[in-house]
């Protein structure tokens, strides 16, 4: 929708209407990306799916400090005309103080009118038929923008045919301090929980079209700390393990002897000849002739003997 045909605006808690004339700003844009925008964009998000499947936590990737992000700082864009074609959307930048309490950031059709006790948003001119709430979020973050951090809603995208839509985010902020071996950062990470519904008074889906983008922030505090392993601790580690290694051979070392001493070791003795001591120290009896002769000559020596008387 472009940008004469809706409004952004910020209501807290308390009912107390959040001054974004002076940080948040709008200028005309096309929906559709350029070739390099739509690279940028899709790249964000594989980031942002990479750190939420890989990272469940803030200070897993935010021990890097001074690295900024190429999206930290929200700055006007160069509006490019595409000949004829007028810009069919509206974009939102900028840097806006809230109070430290439940808010609710929206987008609805027609320009928000402030007043003392009023909180409305003037869409007369708009008709049905052209709104759609179809959006891109860039960057949506809480705290200090200096750096890299990537948080759950960067490289969103909802796209829809239908003219009665309400999206719904709800926020839970928390307040974090991460304290590492070269600086503190004192940001914010939050928790989000998506919702989206198509309109139709005819069969009861009741509401008000538009982006709603309700945040809570949390009282307490979460204070995560980098602290170095000593040097100590650091050569207990290393000798446990190499004591494992030697260890974990050892035993592999005696369990490969033990087999092979039980399936080859035996086989061998069986087929190399056993002698005993005293069989190899002492000679075997030497035979007598008559043992050894055939009987036929036994005969003939006893008879040659009898002849001799």
């Amino acid at each position: 929708m472009p940008c004469e045909a809706i409004g952004a605006d910020i209501v807290d808690l308390v009912n107390e209407q959040v001054d974004i004339d002076v940080g948040l700003n709008e200028e005309p844009a096309y929906f559709a990306l350029s070739p390099e925008d739509e690279h940028n964009f899709q790249m964000r998000r594989q980031m942002n799916a990479y750190i939420a499947e890989e990272y469940h936590a803030l200070h897993r990737y935010l021990w890097t400090t001074g690295h900024r992000s190429s999206w930290a700082d929200p700055a006007p864009r160069k509006l490019v005309l595409r000949g004829n074609t007028r810009p069919d959307a509206c974009r939102f930048y900028g840097l806006v103080h809230v109070n430290k309490m439940a808010g609710n950031f929206h987008v609805l059709a027609g320009k928000a009118l402030h007043g003392a006790d009023i909180h409305a948003h003037i869409s007369f001119f708009v008709s049905e038929a052209e709104s759609n709430f179809s959006h891109r979020i860039d960057r949506l973050g809480f705290g200090a923008s200096d750096y890299a951090i990537i948080n759950p809603l960067d490289g969103e995208l909802k796209t829809t045919k239908h003219h009665s839509v309400s999206y719904q985010y709800n926020l839970k902020v928390v307040p974090t301090e991460v304290t590492s071996r070269f600086s503190t950062i004192m940001t914010y990470q939050y928790g989000v929980q998506a919702t989206e519904r198509i309109l139709n008074h005819s069969s009861g889906v009741h509401g008000i079209p538009g982006i709603f983008i309700k945040y809570d922030i949390n009282p307490m505090q979460i204070n995560v700390s980098d602290k170095p392993v000593p040097i100590l601790h650091f050569l207990v580690r290393v000798c446990g393990v190499v004591g494992g290694i030697f260890a974990t051979t050892g035993i592999l070392s005696s369990l490969i002897n033990s087999i092979i001493q039980r399936f080859f070791a035996g086989e061998g003795q069986k087929k190399i000849p056993f002698y005993k001591q005293d069989s190899l120290t002492e000679p075997h009896p030497s035979k007598s002739p008559a043992a050894s002769a055939p009987p036929n000559a036994l005969f003939a020596l006893l008879g040659g003997s009898t002849n001799t008387y």
